[in-house]
């Protein structure tokens, strides 16, 4: 795949969604695209928070469990898995957005991060890194039957997967052949076993993001040390700069229509969430 170099549309419309004075990142949609969950330092430490589509009605959701990170939400909108210090290293742990209760999710054999439950719920991605590792693989569990399968294993930093629409391929990025933590995006599909590089060059690229279609990727590039939203089709093609503000624009996420992406960006002073609205 050849090294991004298409120009960005003038003028992209970008909407500040947070404005508060600390840091805020790792936004995910609900599967209704009504409510967006995060984190964010304004309470001291990395909880995790939660508004509504249009960044109103903020609510804090956990206390004292940070540093917390990554949240996602599983199926039914009711709760949010994420990860969190527990008794044995990172752990995954869900919270009960009404009660706001928060349960270990799994027991962990290592330190777990990024979990991810697929459409329905069943099958769960996280990044394990095991004891007495320093990469990170990632993993898939059967919720069903409790069957655990490790999808990667490299000696590189293998992580953020992420579920296809259909729940039949996963991407995620890796360093494997760079250096360190110097990722490009990869393409897995789960029947085949079928490995293919998506993204190539002297950009770091990584955090992808599905649309609802699955047709397009969604994802960061860092050139010349300035890192911004780009657009891919799913096989690596058509790579589109979405943006070319001099700042760090980050953990891109398709709103579930698909006509805007959520991220992270620091363009407004210090880092906030803002919606990228899509021609």
């Amino acid at each position: 795949a050849p090294t991004p170099t298409s120009a960005a549309p003038a003028a992209p419309t970008v909407i500040q969604l947070s404005d508060s004075s600390a840091r805020n990142g790792q936004a995910s949609w609900s599967p209704d695209g009504q409510q967006i969950a995060f984190v964010s330092n304004r309470s001291g430490s990395w909880e995790l928070w939660t508004m509504t589509a249009d960044g109103q009605q903020v609510q804090q959701i956990t206390e004292d469990a940070g540093p917390a990170g990554w949240p996602t939400w599983t199926p039914n909108g009711r709760s949010l898995l994420f990860y969190a210090p527990g008794s044995s290293g990172y752990q995954l742990f869900s919270v009960d957005l009404e009660t706001l209760v928060v349960t270990p999710w799994q027991e962990n054999d290592g330190d777990d991060f990024r979990p991810l439950l697929d459409g329905d719920g069943r099958r769960l991605l996280f990044d394990r890194v095991k004891p007495g590792a320093a990469n990170h693989d990632i993993f898939m569990l059967d919720q069903q039957n409790g069957e655990l399968t490790q999808l990667t294993s490299d000696p590189a930093y293998d992580s953020d997967a992420r579920w296809s629409p259909d729940g039949t391929r996963i991407v995620f990025h890796s360093d494997r052949g760079q250096e360190a933590y110097h990722t490009q995006i990869y393409l897995l599909v789960l029947a085949e076993k079928n490995l293919t590089q998506l993204t190539d060059g002297s950009a770091v690229n990584g955090y992808p993001s599905w649309s609802p279609d699955g047709a397009q990727i969604v994802y960061t590039a860092e050139e010349d040390g300035n890192r911004d939203l780009w657009l891919m089709d799913a096989d690596g093609s058509n790579k589109v700069r979405l943006t070319t503000d001099q700042g760090f624009d980050g953990d891109p996420a398709f709103r579930p229509d698909g006509t805007a992406v959520l991220f992270t960006t620091d363009r407004f002073g210090h880092e906030e969430l803002a919606l990228l609205l899509l021609p």
